[in-house]
């Protein structure tokens, strides 16, 4: 293979390559796959496209783009999508210095790198099956910038790609040649005196490595499209489906579609969050994949958001939805603005990533004075009517038409029918007073303009400061799900949770979570309401508690990870309505990982597990667990105990509100009856969170865990009045110092100093053994473990 010469010829680009002949009389398109170094060309216009698709790419696509203006290589204009993923086995450039040294002859090289590309293969999967993601998770493909740096590595993965679909593989391994990307890397490494042959012999290389990285693929699993199959879960309808999109032309720039949950999208819906948001990727795995029990629905995907933050509201849009509601009503039996037996649908928000309570969502949208009576005479239920009335008036006022929910009256105590016809009354009277308009009565109105606040709330102040925080794309936008709806407030035997497959502040295995009986999911997560510990579930429908620990372990094992999983029980019937991987703290970060490595129908490999739990989160879960160790816990100050949310001790300063925290040029403890979105700045500037009510799920829980800040929730005996905090009988108030313990959910008067000095080691051992494992994983894959300090 030493021998063997390929023609070598820098000036051709790859943009040039088009045309493979697939099965079928199916060609590659022209245009698809082109080289990072031929971005010129590019226009602001393009750019900007790139940043509001929320796609990367490895090199600056503005210096590339400046550098090479005047080139004109691609055409300015052209609609464009990119994919991004870096591959760097190692030692291909070591080897390339042990040539300069004189240390190595040019067969050592070659073996060196050959034997580099045969483990590359098998080693990198997991990177192969991110650029199959990037082609499969766009809707269309006008064309694809193959973006790798000048490191060939993508290429490969494409060469694969295109040898599974059918590609001729001499004519794929020549095009793969053709870069004078060697030629660079021999010139950079050896200067104006590069010893003659070397390029040459780094071309011949480069072919030997591709022939041996076919060769075993070939030999592990027989052929290319069993390795796809095998290696990275692409499968034959997959692999219809990249035929379908390599080869065909774009669809019309002015064209939407609207995903069904059940919709066939060729490939798992799981890996779908850049097209369907997270909460649409969930919906649909769980209809589709998993045959669960899913309220049915749509997705309005992120191309449909990004169209609306560039130009307003598309006006085909309007019949889509339409269109997509009377398939829905079709399939419930029942029609939307019903006046005898209505359907009533959700509509929640799906960005890509999680941002929780961040984004706008409405519920029992559909209810007017007319469908209402409808809704109680189906039912037989008349005051389950009128309170998912009254929760749609003050959602539907607060969240689309900007009524602040302090204007709002509250409703006190456990209110009978004619209490909440009453009381949907004065809701409308203050949003008439406020906004000059009432609650629209026609369904249809109430839809439109709720998607249309949806879409909007990803530009709210709450997310753009989330996101600020939590280094998130600005350009991503949110899709939006609509689904029927599902009660948990249709009497005794109904209610609603949110539950963890494992405890995400400590990682232990078991249901964690929060149910309400008689309630919906909003009453939950906001933290207003006393939660019951999920377990409590088991008493209150026991056959519905066995189901749901069957479900989340079925959950878990599919997604290979700890779920976080939404739920409504509606008379003694099980609803999921969303899954996704769960936010966790540091430590429990460590031990899942450790723990699915571990665990027979998951096996996580050490690699994976090393991935999860990066070098960076394991010094954080050390400083965690070094920090709780061998605290005090001392009697004198003990005020009250509520549930440790938030693992972490720490001391500060009594905030009652968020602007006053993040204004504070001190360690503060923001104390709040409950957080919400629009506290997250407040939250963020925060030490410690201190909440009276909410449970383990709440909003201030959630967020706390996901920033590692050390939360207590749900402390009742805590009462907040003007500028006091009172707890039994003693006061204290805004500026007084007071300390929180997120483990054990106590909390003191003053601050509580730790004067312990643990072992490091025995500590580790004793309370979490499992990095101490990652840690030697990281030193046999030579991942850079952390060092014990």
């Amino acid at each position: 293979m030493s021998d063997r010469r390929l023609p070598f010829d820098g000036a051709r680009n790859l943009r040039d390559i088009g045309g493979y002949p697939l099965p079928g009389g199916r060609r590659v398109r022209r245009g698809l796959v082109y080289r990072s170094d031929n971005l010129a060309g590019l226009t602001d216009a393009d750019l900007e496209r790139f940043a509001r698709l929320g796609l990367r790419t490895v090199v600056d696509l503005r210096v590339a783009f400046e550098r090479g203006r005047a080139e004109n290589r691609l055409p300015a204009g052209q609609p464009i999508e990119t994919l991004h993923v870096e591959l760097q086995p190692k030692g291909g450039e070591d080897l390339l210095r042990g040539v300069r040294a004189g240390n190595l002859d040019a067969d050592q090289v070659q073996q060196g790198i050959v034997a580099t590309y045969r483990s590359y293969v098998v080693d990198h999967a997991r990177e192969f099956r991110r650029v199959m993601e990037a082609i499969l998770t766009a809707d269309r493909l006008p064309l694809l910038v193959h973006c790798t740096s000048g490191k060939d590595r993508t290429g490969f993965a494409i060469a694969v790609l295109l040898l599974a679909l059918g590609a001729d593989r001499a004519t794929v391994m020549a095009d793969y040649l053709l870069t004078n990307r060697v030629r660079r890397d021999v010139t950079h490494l050896f200067g104006p005196e590069t010893p003659a042959g070397v390029a040459e012999l780094m071309t011949s290389v480069q072919a030997a490595y591709l022939e041996a990285a076919f060769e075993q693929i070939e030999s592990t699993h027989g052929t290319v499209a069993t390795y796809l199959q095998d290696a990275l879960g692409i499968g034959p309808a997959e692999r219809q489906r990249l035929t379908h999109l390599l080869t065909e032309e774009a669809a019309a720039p002015g064209e939407l579609t609207v995903y069904p949950f059940d919709h066939d999208h060729g490939v798992p819906a799981r890996t779908l969050k850049p097209l369907l948001g997270g909460k649409g990727a969930g919906l649909a795995e769980m209809t589709r994949a998993l045959g669960m029990a899913v309220p049915p629905g749509f997705t309005l995907p992120l191309p449909i958001a990004q169209r609306y933050r560039e130009t307003g509201w598309p006006r085909e849009l309007d019949a889509l939805l339409d269109e997509h509601m009377d398939r829905l009503a079709a399939r419930m039996g029942r029609r939307f603005g019903d006046p005898r037996d209505p359907l009533l649908v959700a509509v929640r928000s799906g960005a890509p990533v999680s941002m929780p309570g961040m984004l706008d969502t409405v519920l029992n949208l559909g209810l007017n004075d007319d469908t209402v009576v409808g809704l109680a005479q189906v039912s037989g239920d008349e005051r389950f009517a009128w309170d998912s009335y009254r929760r749609f008036v003050q959602m539907f006022a607060t969240t689309v038409m900007g009524v602040e929910p302090a204007s709002l009256p509250a409703l006190v105590g456990d209110a009978s029918p004619a209490d909440l016809r009453a009381h949907v009354g004065l809701l409308r009277e203050v949003v008439r007073a406020f906004r000059g308009e009432d609650v629209p009565a026609s369904p249809r109105e109430q839809l439109h303009r709720t998607v249309r606040a949806v879409f909007a709330s990803w530009d709210s102040a709450r997310a753009r400061a989330y996101r600020a925080k939590e280094g998130i794309d600005e350009a991503m936008g949110t899709a939006v799900n609509v689904q029927a709806m599902v009660f948990g407030n249709r009497g005794d035997h109904s209610g609603t949770g949110v539950v963890f497959t494992r405890d995400p502040a400590t990682g232990a295995p078991g249901l964690y979570g929060d149910y309400l009986p008689r309630a919906q999911g909003e009453d939950v997560v906001a933290g207003t309401a006393h939660t019951l510990p999920i377990a409590q579930l088991e008493a209150h429908a026991p056959a519905v508690y066995a189901e749901l620990t069957q479900v989340l372990r079925r959950l878990e094992v599919h997604y290979r990870d700890m779920c976080d999983v939404e739920l409504t029980v509606e008379d003694g019937h099980l609803w999921l309505l969303q899954t996704r991987t769960g936010k966790r703290s540091a430590v429990a970060a460590v031990k899942i990982a450790v723990d699915l490595s571990r665990d027979p129908e998951v096996r996580l490999t050490t690699r994976e597990a090393l991935e999860r739990v990066p070098p960076e989160l394991r010094q954080r879960a050390r400083q965690e667990l070094l920090a709780g160790a061998g605290l005090r816990r001392p009697e004198a100050g003990l005020l009250a105990t509520g549930l440790g949310a938030s693992p972490g001790r720490v001391s500060g300063c009594i905030v009652l509100d968020a602007e006053a925290a993040a204004d504070a040029d001190t360690d503060v403890i923001l104390v709040r009856p409950h957080t919400s979105p629009e506290d997250v700045a407040g939250m963020a500037a925060s030490v410690g969170i201190l909440t009276t009510s909410g449970g383990l799920v709440s909003h201030a829980a959630v967020v706390a865990r996901g920033w590692g800040i050390p939360a207590v929730v749900g402390a009742r005996d805590v009462v907040i009045e003007d500028d006091t905090v009172i707890v039994r009988g003693e006061r204290l108030r805004a500026g007084d110092v007071i300390t929180i313990d997120g483990s054990t959910g106590e909390v003191w008067r003053g601050k509580v100093e730790n004067d312990a000095h643990p072992d490091v080691d025995a500590v580790l051992r004793e309370r979490l053994p499992e990095l101490l494992s990652l840690e030697q994983w990281a030193r046999e894959h030579d991942v850079h473990p952390e060092k014990s300090t």
